[in-house]
């Protein structure tokens, strides 16, 4: 089993395209296999208004609206080729969440060989039928689902082409929040691969994540502290860290293995007496 890990830019790219850049160097450096990026316009994602149920009561955003919470967290699309092409010159794939389907011709255009689908549009039919009619692999957040919504979802693809995330969707997540057991439960339940969209602040999720059978990491990075996303994002050197330990716990499950270890000492039998020798 192959360990993928994206590293999120989300919105922690703060419209500089040369941040963003040095962002996916990063990233490569630490030892992601993958970035991701989101594409929408903030007409995606809502609607321009003051009435209260598009103004976020609580939370990192409290006191903003989703309008503008969108409008100003939004990546520019036209950064996209230019960024896939650097991030494929590192050697790591690109990665591209959508949240409507009138993006899916614009995200084609550009070539996009992966998309994901976040948790709050799992049950978007129009969105997942778009995506289902291109036939590229899809990685589906479960956060805000249900088990018969994850399941809807699921069978709107080859399972060869689909990939689930279990994924807390609080920002940032509390560690005894996020069941993480249920991992192989999902993995047994649909028969794809099964990873981990983490929210929490540590690394500690993501390396139980590995050892119960998680076969991707998404994490959000960071370059500095300028941006939506950063009290949820690792910074480079705890992305490393993050990198190495939960490739240490997926090289530490190897297989089921009964063989006994080559020890260089050995108790047995010296004059009637049970003792303990070098070998």
């Amino acid at each position: 089993m192959t360990l993928e890990i994206i590293a999120e830019i989300g919105a922690n790219h703060g419209k500089d395209l040369a941040k963003t850049r040095r962002m996916i160097k990063a990233a490569a450096a630490c030892g992601a296999t993958a970035v991701k990026v989101q594409l929408y316009t903030a007409e995606q994602m809502t609607r321009p208004s003051d009435e209260e149920k598009f103004l976020i009561r609580e939370g990192l955003w409290a006191g903003t609206s989703l309008w503008d919470l969108y409008s100003r967290a939004a990546m520019p699309l036209e950064w996209t080729p230019e960024l896939m092409q650097l991030a494929e010159s590192l050697g790591l794939a690109f990665v591209a969440s959508v949240f409507h389907p009138a993006m899916i011709p614009v995200a084609e255009s550009y070539g996009i060989e992966r998309y994901k689908v976040s948790s709050f549009e799992i049950g978007y039919k129009n969105l997942l039928e778009a995506l289902a009619s291109v036939g590229k692999p899809v990685i589906l957040s479960t956060g805000t689902a249900t088990l018969n919504e994850i399941g809807a979802a699921v069978s709107y693809f080859a399972r060869k082409n689909v990939s689930l995330l279990k994924c807390v969707s609080q920002y940032p997540a509390p560690p005894d929040a996020m069941n993480l057991v249920t991992i192989p439960d999902m993995a047994s339940r649909f028969g794809c691969p099964v990873g981990l969209s983490d929210h929490t602040t540590g690394i500690v999720c993501p390396v139980v994540a590995v050892s119960l059978g998680a076969s991707l990491i998404e994490k959000h990075f960071k370059i500095d502290e300028d941006g939506f996303d950063v009290a949820f994002s690792l910074d480079p050197q705890q992305f490393a860290q993050m990198v190495q330990a939960v490739r240490e716990a997926h090289a530490s499950l190897g297989r089921v293995d009964y063989t006994p270890s080559t020890a260089k000492y050995k108790r047995k039998e010296v004059a009637g007496q049970w003792v303990r020798t070098v070998n």
